[in-house]
C-alpha cells in the first residue's frame, strides 16, 4: 500500500503538515487537535484502501459506509 501513494519524497511532503500539526496539538496539550487531526489522516487512509480495493475488482469495498 505504501507505494502506491508515490515515492518517499511525495509521501513526505504529504503527510509532512499532519505530522507537524500532531507535534504542535501536543506540545499544546490539546488533546482534542490531535484527536481531529489523528482522524483525518485516518479517514484518508480508509478512503485510499477502499479505492485501491475497488480498483482491484474487490467490489465489497465500496459498500462501506463511511463518514
Amino acid at each position: 500500500m505504501r507505494s502506491m501513494h508515490g515515492d518517499q519524497k511525495t509521501i513526505n511532503e504529504f503527510y509532512q503538515p499532519y505530522y507537524d500539526a500532531l507535534l504542535d496539538s501536543i506540545e499544546r496539550c490539546d488533546s482534542e487537535g490531535y484527536a481531529e487531526i489523528l482522524e483525518a489522516i485516518m479517514m484518508y487512509e480508509i478512503r485510499f484502501a477502499v479505492e485501491q480495493l475497488v480498483k482491484l475488482g474487490i467490489m465489497e469495498a465500496a459498500d462501506l459506509v463511511l463518514p
